[in-house]
């Protein structure tokens, strides 16, 4: 009889911890359904989660844990959780940028860069501002970074035409 007890009620703890794992498993996904639809209001930003450790040997960007569901759609990276094929995608006049960000970003905790992606489906250089931050699930020397990245394209071209507009005016008023 004392067995039969003893399994009984591990029978009931391990019930009352499925009903939990379930009201747990219930409000992430509830969570999850809001994010979801934060992404599909916002097209033209993304979200990620990255994970860095210091001891590896590597000037490339951490190990991708996460990317919301419209980061390819946003970037036109193709493999979203691959690290090099991020890079790979990023031109390589702001590949040292790249590296540099993320050595400070090490150290900091801190990852704030604006740089030119290559957006494969639209076949064009499109600008980005990318910023992280390291969060309280960080231990030891690895650490966890969650991240926006912003599509700026539009407004890089504005500033490049404003540019232009005041080198033409520089132009007109030297030749009066």
């Amino acid at each position: 009889g004392g067995r039969i007890r003893q399994l009984e009620e591990e029978v009931l703890k391990l019930r009352a911890e499925l009903g939990e794992i379930n009201r747990l498993n219930a409000e992430l996904q509830k969570k999850n359904d809001s994010l979801e639809s934060t992404f599909k209001r916002n097209p033209e930003i993304a979200f990620y989660q990255t994970v860095a450790d210091p001891d590896l040997p590597s000037e490339l960007p951490r190990a991708v844990a996460y990317v919301s569901p419209n980061f390819q759609t946003l970037t036109g990276i193709p493999n979203t959780l691959d690290p090099e094929v991020w890079v790979a995608c990023v031109h390589p006049d702001d590949i040292d940028k790249i590296i540099k960000g993320n050595q400070k970003a090490i150290k900091t905790g801190l990852f704030d860069e604006v740089f030119r992606i290559f957006h494969g489906e639209r076949n064009e250089w499109r600008w980005f501002k990318v910023t992280s931050a390291d969060t309280e699930e960080t231990e030891g020397t690895v650490k966890v970074f969650n991240g926006v990245i912003l599509d700026v394209t539009e407004l890089k071209r504005a500033e490049h035409l404003m540019l232009e507009y005041q080198r033409q005016l520089q132009a007109l008023n030297q030749n009066q």
